[in-house]
């Protein structure tokens, strides 16, 4: 212990620190370092976990008195049921990302990222359902399968794997080199993703358990999309400071997407998030090159209104045996692709995650570690409320989106009326592990 606290001190005193790990980047064209290149390797995991509800409005009932008149023993009011409950998870994202990252001059690098989706699943599990005498399974009168929402009354699992969007960024540290112990490290980033994937559809993430309406539906789509054909500018700017074996940060982001002419996302979503945390150095020796390091992070993220791949995305498919127009009143975007590939139009929702990363670094050569993080999503719809025959907002199903609905009766029409989907105890588990090679 008494050696590591030496190196420690001998480090500060030096003032050629690294940077911390949110404001570090490729370093070339220095006077002891004229060329830096990194290859980074990570394997990611994503768990999510939800209980999926729909509101609906309950109808008063009525009673008479002993003259006839009718009064009312129960007023009309909006309650929620539990339609899918996220026993094991709601989705899984396992992918592997290939980062490279090369110093252009001094402090300013570009890099390079290719992520591959390894599986994308999400899966909702039927609920509110009772059993017959054979044993099969009924829908209960508030279920989302009598709304007409699902294509079939079955439990839905959809998975996509593929080559994702690539991305190429500028990173600039204007004041990493000259830092010591008394100044600090700032970093400004953009980052470019271009949509190069194939559009991931609904239709291609059918995969039932149960009943199908048909077998064509299994081999539709394709599978091996998994893009959104979203343009996406992220923009980043963090600042770090070292305390002897503490590096406090805080960093903030905005990422801003617009649709490609192939998207079938007509209203985009954007994100603004802000994270705090700091590196706690355990070993850090400059001569032979090893660094042992913590990261601990706070984040809070804010997701705007926009069209989504969510846990009902694939519940809006409209196959070609439906006319939704005729049946049931809906009023579907323009030409065959969106028609039939509708997605929710979301509300937007907050979101924070608490995150651990453990780092290793042999010989400057080589770095390794793993990280696992907890998150929280707040309650928020899954479907719009706005939106009439008039002004429809992209993505917005009349008789299934809207919060002003009839009260539901017996019979199918008023059945298929209203009832917004909502998901709730919203809880993101991520982990993994990367290897770098730093060159």
């Amino acid at each position: 212990m008494r050696r590591v606290l030496l190196i420690l001190g001998a480090a500060c005193a030096a003032g050629m620190l690294s940077a911390a790990e949110v404001t570090d980047v490729a370093d070339s064209f220095d006077e002891d370092n004229p060329f830096d290149f990194n290859l980074n390797i990570y394997y990611k995991n994503t768990h999510e976990f939800a209980d999926i509800k729909r509101e609906y409005n309950t109808l008063p009932k009525t009673y008479e008195d002993k003259d006839g008149n009718l009064y009312y023993t129960t007023e009309s009011r909006r309650v929620e049921t539990l339609e899918y409950k996220g026993n094991s998870e709601t989705r899984f994202l396992r992918e592997l990302v290939i980062a490279a990252e090369i110093g252009l001059y001094q402090d300013l690098s570009i890099s390079l990222d290719l992520p591959i989706v390894l599986k994308d699943a999400y899966k909702l599990i039927l609920e509110n359902y009772d059993l017959d005498p054979s044993g099969g399974a009924i829908p209960r009168e508030f279920s989302l399968i009598n709304q007409n929402l699902f294509p079939d009354a079955a439990s839905l699992y959809y998975n996509h794997k593929g080559v994702g969007d690539i991305a190429i960024g500028l990173q600039w540290a204007p004041f990493n080199e000259g830092r010591g112990k008394d100044e600090f490290s700032w970093l400004v980033g953009f980052k470019l993703t271009s949509p190069t994937a194939g559009i991931a559809t609904p239709q291609g993430m059918n995969e039932r358990v149960g009943t199908a309406i048909g077998d064509d539906i299994q081999q539709t789509g394709k599978s091996g999309n998994v893009g959104k054909g979203l343009w996406v500018f992220d923009l980043r700017t963090a600042v770090a400071k070292r305390y002897e074996v503490a590096e406090p940060y805080f960093q903030v982001l905005a990422s801003l997407t617009t649709p490609s002419a192939n998207s079938i996302i007509e209203k985009s979503r954007h994100e603004f998030s802000f994270n705090a945390g700091t590196d706690l150095i355990a070993l850090e020796d400059l001569d032979k090159g090893h660094k042992i390091f913590f990261r601990v992070d706070l984040g809070m993220q804010y997701t705007t209104r926009g069209n989504a791949y969510n846990y009902i995305t694939d519940a809006r498919w409209i196959y070609d045996d439906i006319d939704p127009e005729a049946l049931y009143g809906w009023v579907l975007p323009a030409g065959k692709d969106k028609y039939y590939h509708i997605l929710p139009l979301e509300d937007p929702f907050f979101s924070t995650t608490f995150l651990f990363k453990m780092n290793f670094r042999i010989f400057e050569y080589f770095q390794f570690g793993g990280h696992a993080s907890v998150g929280y999503r707040h309650k928020h719809y899954l479907t719009a409320a706005k939106g009439d025959a008039l002004i429809r907002e992209p993505g917005f199903v009349p008789g299934l989106d809207s919060e002003e609905t009839p009260w539901l009766g017996a019979s199918v029409v008023d059945q298929r009326s209203g009832g917004r989907i909502l998901s709730e105890s919203n809880l993101i588990v991520g982990w993994g592990f990367y290897l770098s090679g730093m060159f």
